[in-house]
């Protein structure tokens, strides 16, 4: 049922170090990633480290502005942890 499916959900997490690699690459800066997202660079660094979530919307504006694909997105943001 819809317990074991939510379970599932929380074996997905964001590959901080892929992440934090692709922003500096590209020059992108928390600060400025954070203000793209319309949250302080403080909350950021709390979800790119899993300490929380982002939201649906968040990993959209991230992938945009990073020029990731969906096979990119998948790698960064839902690395299944086993």
């Amino acid at each position: 049922g819809c317990i074991a499916q939510c379970d599932a959900f929380a074996f997905f997490m964001t590959d901080t170090m892929l992440l934090l690699s692709c922003m500096k690459c590209k020059r992108i800066t928390l600060g400025y990633a954070a203000e793209v997202l319309g949250i302080s660079s403080y909350t950021l660094r709390y979800k790119i480290n899993n300490d929380r979530d982002f939201k649906v919307s968040e990993v959209d504006k991230l992938c945009h502005l990073l020029g990731l694909n969906r096979d990119q997105r998948d790698l960064y943001f839902f690395r299944h942890v086993s």
